[in-house]
Formats: structure tokens, C-alpha cells, sequence
């Protein structure tokens, strides 16, 4: 989510949340794929309407929004454990370690004797989310179940320790530079086989979806982009993951991924009239995050009128402009020209008022982006 669908507040804008949940709503499969956990997914979520759960902690587990739980988590074993340990431990690093009570709660165990200003700015931000508990200054329980050692600081000492544990097990291993501080890097380790390339394909599966777009900016997104059909980059991702990608757009904090959404839906919509029923799929990580939809719909604007050009991204931009003007009972529509010969024409003959049908209002002359025939021309 970090660098990709949050914008420069570390937040999802409210013109992405907007897009977002009319898609959603429209039958696309939304969600995030990152590796934060839900303690702050859920709030980062809490205006943005999605369907399928999200992929957390970079593949560790999902996290079902409606059922509030998280399902298909995966273990490290207490060898495993132990090899983490050591390794940390001749690298002077003292690791957030993540323990699963239930399959709602996280508690994070830390035991150094003080945090560094990177790790104290970690805790100050996340230590009153009501989905994790911390135990600062504690070693884990010898009986408890670890999901996580989540490390940070001097990007050489990460890099090394990360190279040390590839080395001696098969523990799936993550790490980053930070986006802010690029001497600083982030260091993940997780149970064999935890990536977000394999919780893509398992929920590629689960939605029964034929094509996989994903979004990223950092290395870690790296492997989903691999296993996806297309990968797109933001254009403040790292040098790597522009080379790895199939298109670069704009950078995370102009809404460029929900943008790249709507058009991409819009446009399936269009090729796809006419045609059987298709599946697609959009991730988007960056701390990642997953944007997936499913069977663009056809018929999604009126009807079973064809949609000309990228009119849901318009008629947003539009809305956005013209909100206020739905209070506005004096306000007529002089002329409407249908967006087809069908549908529009009835709709301007039937609703006279800005408030009966304010996407279709526009201040002035509105223009559809796209000229095609039949498209529509409002003004009031």
C-alpha cells in the first residue's frame, strides 16, 4: 500500500477510495496485497468498499473483512525459530517477532533493552491499534506460535543478515529498503513458501480470475510482478521494478493506481461487448497492495449501451466538479445529447433536475473524452 495506493499522508486519498469502491460495487474484486498486518489495513481501509480479502504480512495469512478474521496462516516451525534467532542475534539486531493468539489478535514481542528511532517511530504509530498488542523489553514465549521477525535498520547489517539466512535454511525471506530513508532497509522473515507471488496464485484461484495485474513499487513486489500477466510501476518505484515492469504511470501520490484501474475496467468493458463473461484480476502492493476485479461488466453504464472511451474516469471527474450543484433546485438541463440512441436520450427527456441525475451534469459545455458517435454532449 506504502508508495503505490497511499498517498503522501501514508493514506488511501479519497478520490482513490471513491473510484475504488465504485468499482467494487460495479463487480470488481478489489484488495490489497502488502505487508502490513490487519491492525492497519482495517483503518486504512475503513472508507474504501472492498470484496475479496486482503493478502497481509507479504502472504502470511489473509485477512476476510467481513468475517473480521484471519485464514490460511502459515507457521515457522520451532527449528526455524531458532535459526531466526541466531542469526539476528550475531547481526546485533533485535526484531519485532510476531505471535498469532487467535485468528484475530497479533502480539509483538520485543526484546531489546531500548528501541532505535526507527523502531520507536514503528511502535508510536501502530501501539494503540486495537488488532495488536505489544510486549516491549520481552523474549516470545517458548510456547507460543511465531508468523513474522520483522527487523529494521542500517541497510548493510539487514542485507547481510537477510544473504546469512538464505544461506542456512529455507525460511522465505523478504527485504527492502525504506522509502523514505534508503540507508535504512526493512527485513521480513517468514515461514517456506510465504511470498505475495504465492498468495497472488492463491487468490488468482479463489476468484476464478483469468488475468492478474499487479502494482508496485518496491523490491519485495518483485516476485508477484514475475507470477502476474501484467505488472505496472509507479513512477517513484525503485529503478528495479521499473525495469520489471510492463508499463510505468504516475507516482502514488496523483491516485495513479485507482486511475489505471477505472481505464483498464472501462476499456475491458468496451473490447469486451458482445463477448462471454471474462475474469480479471488487479493487484497493488507497495507495502503492497492488491487490486483485483472480477468480470468487467459489460452493460456498466446504461443499459446495454456501449461505453465509448474511458467514461467511468469522466463522468468522476466530473461528479467531483459538480457535486454541489445537486442543492441547487433551480438548475436545468437546456440540452442533453444521448450517449446512445437508446438510453441517454430518455434519461435528459425524464430528469430535468440537477439532483434527479448529477453524474450526467456538467457546468457548461462537458465534452466525452473520447469522440465516438453517439457519445454524449451535456451542458446546463
Amino acid at each position: 500500500m506504502d508508495g503505490t495506493l497511499l498517498g503522501r499522508d501514508s493514506r488511501v486519498s479519497a478520490a482513490s477510495a471513491e473510484i475504488i469502491s465504485d468499482l467494487s460495487r460495479r463487480g470488481a474484486l478489489i484488495t490489497v496485497a502488502t505487508a502490513r498486518t490487519a491492525a492497519t489495513v482495517v483503518p486504512l481501509l475503513s472508507s474504501t468498499f472492498t470484496l475479496p480479502p486482503a493478502i497481509v504480512m507479504t502472504g502470511v495469512a489473509f485477512w476476510n473483512r467481513s468475517k473480521e478474521a484471519y485464514d490460511s496462516v502459515r507457521f515457522i516451525s520451532d527449528g526455524e525459530r531458532r535459526d531466526v534467532a541466531e542469526v539476528c542475534r550475531q547481526a546485533r539486531l533485535h526484531p519485532f517477532v510476531y505471535v498469532m493468539e487467535n485468528d484475530r489478535f497479533l502480539y509483538v514481542y520485543h526484546d531489546g533493552d531500548r528501541l532505535s528511532d526507527l523502531e520507536q517511530a514503528f511502535y508510536d504509530d501502530r501501539c494503540r491499534l486495537s488488532l495488536k498488542r505489544f510486549c516491549l523489553h520481552c523474549s516470545v514465549p517458548d510456547d507460543r506460535r511465531t508468523v513474522l521477525w520483522y527487523a529494521m535498520g542500517d541497510h548493510e547489517a539487514i542485507f547481510a543478515a537477510a544473504g546469512e539466512l538464505r544461506n542456512r535454511s529455507d525460511l522465505s525471506v523478504s527485504c527492502y529498503y525504506d522509502i523514505f530513508d534508503r540507508t535504512k532497509a526493512h527485513l521480513e522473515i517468514f515461514a517456506p513458501g510465504v511470498s505475495k507471488a504465492s498468495a497472488l496464485v492463491a487468490l488468482k484461484a479463489r476468484t476464478g480470475a483469468d488475468r492478474v495485474v499487479v502494482f508496485g513499487d518496491n523490491l519485495n513486489d518483485l516476485p508477484m510482478m514475475e507470477v502476474a500477466d501484467y505488472a505496472v510501476a509507479v513512477d517513484n518505484a525503485f529503478d528495479e521494478v521499473k525495469a520489471a515492469a510492463d508499463m510505468v504511470i504516475g507516482p502514488n501520490y496523483d491516485d495513479s493506481v485507482a486511475r489505471f484501474i477505472c481505464e483498464d475496467f472501462e476499456k475491458s468493458n468496451w473490447d469486451d461487448c458482445g463477448r462471454g463473461h471474462r475474469r480479471y484480476a488487479f493487484f497493488a502492493p507497495g507495502e503492497a497492495e492488491t487490486l483485483c476485479s472480477r468480470g468487467f461488466y459489460r452493460y456498466s453504464v446504461v443499459g446495454k449501451s456501449k461505453v465509448c472511451g474511458y467514461i467511468g474516469l469522466h463522468l468522476f471527474d466530473v461528479r467531483q466538479h459538480l457535486r454541489c450543484l445537486r442543492y441547487d433546485g433551480d438548475v436545468d438541463v437546456r440540452r442533453a445529447i444521448a450517449f446512445s440512441r437508446d438510453n441517454l436520450h430518455y434519461f435528459a427527456q425524464q430528469h430535468s433536475r440537477v439532483g434527479s441525475f448529477p453524474a450526467l451534469i456538467g457546468v457548461g459545455e462537458v465534452e466525452a473524452d473520447v469522440a465516438h458517435g453517439h457519445c454524449a454532449e451535456q451542458s446546463v
